[in-house]
């Protein structure tokens, strides 16, 4: 997210935003840890660029798909704690 101050262009990621509003977004809720964690889903793409007229259109199915691919890689943040780690393995990649 672009931010502008003083005539300078700053930055910030979306998950910083969310951290520093979580107060805001769950009034009634005690927040006692916040863990931000990344995750990447496999969607394979193969096209010939020569059908350049569908490439959007192959994409934009692609991105649908990546919604529901398989999960192949996770960046965290810090440690979650361990009972959201168990959800994180046994619900999004199947490990027991």
């Amino acid at each position: 997210m672009e931010i502008k101050e003083n005539g300078l262009r700053k930055f910030i990621t979306i998950e910083s935003l969310l951290r520093h509003q979580l107060v805001n977004l769950y009034p009634t809720y005690e927040i006692k840890k916040v863990s931000i964690y990344r995750l990447t889903r496999n969607a394979d793409l193969d096209y010939d660029e020569e059908e350049a007229q569908d490439l959007l259109v192959k994409i934009e199915n692609s991105i649908q798909k990546r919604k529901w691919g398989k999960a192949v890689r996770i960046e965290l943040e810090e440690s979650p704690s361990n009972p959201v780690l168990e959800i994180l393995k046994n619900k999004v990649f199947g490990i027991r």
